[in-house]
């Protein structure tokens, strides 16, 4: 069920990017202005979610997170995702 929710946020994140594209290709005006800062709202609000889920994945469901911080593949992936913020 907790893999559910992550998927979930995860679409909702690309959507959320989808929409942007979408919406951001119209003339700028305050209509496009308000869209805008809609889908910006749903792709940070998902984001958030998603990073919350993720932390509350590692740290107390799943495998632990002693399981994780052993594992090469996760450093590395951790320490990739966080050289983009």
């Amino acid at each position: 069920m907790r893999t559910f929710g992550v998927i979930f946020l995860l679409r909702a994140l690309v959507a959320s990017l989808v929409v942007e594209f979408v919406v951001i290709r119209d003339d700028m005006n305050a209509r496009t202005a308000r869209r805008l800062a809609l889908a910006d709202l749903g792709l940070g609000v998902s984001a958030g979610v998603l990073l919350v889920v993720g932390l509350l994945r590692v740290f107390y469901f799943e495998k632990g997170a002693a399981f994780y911080f052993s594992s090469g593949a996760f450093i590395a992936k951790l320490a990739s995702s966080s050289a983009w913020c």
